[in-house]
């Protein structure tokens, strides 16, 4: 089985930083699967930061803070069994 690891941020920061701190999210939990046993080379991840929203919020100002919590997420994805 070959597992993606998926994660997303709020809208809050820039793109960039956003971008950054979703793929470092993922990464980290590809090296805890990785620190559990599970071989590197089953595993793959990417980071969206902002750009696929759970919620859509198109002005975050007007965001709830539920609204900006349910877009924190990470999401596995089976690529291949």
């Amino acid at each position: 089985m070959i597992i993606e690891v998926r994660a997303h941020t709020d809208c809050r920061g820039g793109d960039a930083y956003n971008m950054k701190l979703s793929q470092e999210r993922a990464l980290a939990v590809v090296r805890y699967l990785e620190d559990k046993g599970i071989s590197a080379e089953r595993l793959t991840y990417v980071g969206f930061g902002m750009r696929k929203p759970k919620i859509p919020c198109p002005i975050c100002e007007k965001c709830s803070d539920h609204q900006r919590y349910l877009n924190r997420v990470l999401e596995f994805r089976i690529l291949k069994l």
